[in-house]
């Protein structure tokens, strides 16, 4: 079976969701530059109507918008439903949605196991509820991305509760990329790495004061790896029209990665020394380690 592909969005409806900030708001302009008619949601109203206005004013046609935290499978079906009605069923998905937060086991709350697991896991289930069905009743070729994080990939240190719930992303992917092969619908997991957005550049860590000076030169080092959302969003849309499972934005989580698979030694060693990093960044800042 020959699998479906999506290789240009002229006309086509889009759903962006987390399309306030970030990679969402640089996809969700990037796609009204290619023509595409635009379901955005977040739950930032303000922000997230500035980004309605900048893609009216690069197309010429408004976006259905929808303002609500996708926590509530209520309010995604709801806007779901409103995309539809106006729109028609979307012929690609961009989940980008998604929160962070860092931290030792010891040091993070059950509340924020909770709330990463309650945005990222349930989110994620919201839209492919949601969306997903009616795609596969459209009977045509449609894609759907699913915004993991390398830490769906790797094991890095002190994401326990964040990489528990991109791995979920991950794996809702690896299954519904053969599930609805014979739907025509293709299935893309992105996983960014360090990316210039509010998320990356606001790091939540349980139990470490991010304005100490030395957490604050480390996030400084991180971040001067970081590609900017829209190399970010390009190629998850690029990635898609590619074809491409894993759609990967920047080349150190693809050689780690491929550590990981191919040459797991030196993906141990590396894993291992990023933990004394940052314990080390810890132990300056005053944190009991």
């Amino acid at each position: 079976m020959a699998k479906a592909r999506i290789t240009d969005f002229q006309g086509r409806t889009c759903v962006v969701t987390g399309a306030a900030s970030g990679i969402g708001r640089a996809a969700a302009l990037d796609l009204a530059a290619r023509g595409a008619r635009l379901a955005l949601c977040d739950r930032e109203a303000e922000t997230l109507e500035a980004t309605a206005q900048r893609c009216r004013e690069i197309s010429g046609s408004a976006p259905v918008v929808g303002a609500f935290d996708i926590t509530s499978f209520e309010e995604t079906k709801a806007f779901a439903d409103e995309a539809i009605a106006e729109l028609g069923v979307p012929e690609a998905v961009f989940h980008v949605a998604g929160t962070s937060k860092w931290g030792a086991v010891d040091k993070m709350a059950h509340e924020d196991w909770k709330l990463l697991v309650d945005v990222n896991l349930m989110g994620t289930v919201h839209v492919v509820e949601s969306f997903v069905p009616p795609m596969m009743k459209a009977g045509r070729p449609g894609a759907l991305a699913l915004v993991s994080s390398a830490a769906g990939l790797i094991g890095m240190p002190w994401h326990g509760a964040y990489s528990a719930t991109k791995f979920g992303v991950r794996g809702i992917a690896e299954v519904l990329r053969f599930d609805l092969e014979s739907k025509r619908i293709s299935v893309h997991i992105v996983t960014p790495g360090a990316v210039d957005t509010p998320l990356v550049n606001k790091i939540q860590i349980s139990g470490v004061d991010t304005t100490d000076p030395a957490v604050a030169e480390a996030q400084a080092r991180f971040s001067k790896h970081a590609v900017t959302p829209e190399e970010a969003a390009k190629k998850m849309i690029v990635g898609v029209t590619k074809g491409k499972y894993i759609i990967q934005t920047s080349r150190d989580i693809a050689l780690a990665f491929a550590a990981q698979r191919y040459f797991p030694p030196a993906y141990n060693l590396a894993m291992r020394g990023l933990n004394r990093y940052l314990l080390s960044v810890a132990k300056k800042a005053g944190v009991e380690v």
